[in-house]
């Protein structure tokens, strides 16, 4: 069809409608909108479209298929969702990027609270959170002794986070206080904390977190003593991590001390 000269009183005037017992399927106007009244199907060879047209029913695009809106480097292109009960809308649209480059969505729907996390190369997937925090606090610690192997922190639920990447950072952070008690005047405290991934940590063979937290030194019972340190640490592995307070060969004259309480705060603080 092609029409020349005049003849349309207004863009909005029809130059083309076709319909069906009086009901319009295809009409377009003079300004060239277009309106389908109920599926429009795109199979091969594409289709562009310069102006405004409005779909009624169901736009159906097959085989291997894109959608462009926007012209390069004249016209942003956007995507406009409204709802059914009010006239407010939804618009996502690219921002001012840098290179081109794609997303791909997630596999599945994820789950209560997760976050939309990418791999870096636009692949796009559902992951919990990565802020988390914990406090673990034994308030019947064992005691302190001269040595890498006596575990301070010995209730059964060990201080632990769980990671899901393996470049998740944690901060961990240890405090222990109490009053002397042993024989010995002169005691100088020291302590470590120790990690495994999977499964309680072993003072004896676990790798230890930074350097031994180097306490008081008291000169005689009853002194009060703190030890207490902070670490940025990262697991390697992803899973529950597991911490925990061990003794340190650093101290000296320490046997028989006790702590009041050791306390772990773990805090996830993500890649």
């Amino acid at each position: 069809l092609n029409h020349t000269g005049s003849g349309f009183a207004a863009a909005t005037d029809l130059i083309l409608d076709v319909q069906e017992g009086g009901a319009s399927k295809l009409s377009v106007r003079a300004d060239g909108a277009t309106t389908v009244a109920n599926t429009l199907t795109v199979t091969t060879g594409g289709a562009a479209i310069t102006g405004n047209s409005t779909v009624t029913g169901t736009l159906t695009v097959t085989a291997a298929s894109s959608l462009t809106l926007g012209t390069s480097s004249s016209a942003a292109g956007a995507i406009i969702f409204k709802n059914a009960s009010n006239a407010n809308t939804l618009t996502i649209q690219s921002g001012v990027t840098s290179a081109s480059y794609s997303l791909t969505l997630p596999t599945a729907a994820g789950s209560a609270g997760n976050v939309l996390t990418t791999d870096g190369a636009g692949v796009l997937s559902f992951a919990p959170a990565k802020s988390s925090a914990a406090t673990f606090n034994d308030t019947t610690p064992a005691a302190f002794a001269d040595n890498d192997t006596t575990e301070l922190f010995d209730d059964a639920t060990k201080p632990n986070i769980t990671t899901t990447s393996t470049t998740d950072l944690v901060l961990v952070s240890v405090h222990a206080y109490g009053l002397a008690s042993n024989t010995t005047a002169d005691a100088f405290l020291a302590a470590r904390i120790v990690f495994a991934v999977g499964s309680d940590p072993s003072c004896s063979t676990s790798t230890q977190v930074g350097l031994p937290m180097i306490g008081g030194f008291t000169t005689t019972t009853t002194h009060p003593w703190q030890v207490s340190g902070s670490f940025l640490h990262t697991p390697g592995s992803a899973g529950n991590v597991r911490y925990t307070v061990c003794t340190s060969a650093a101290a000296t004259g320490t046997a028989t001390d006790t702590a009041e309480a050791v306390t772990v705060n773990l805090v996830l603080l993500g890649p």
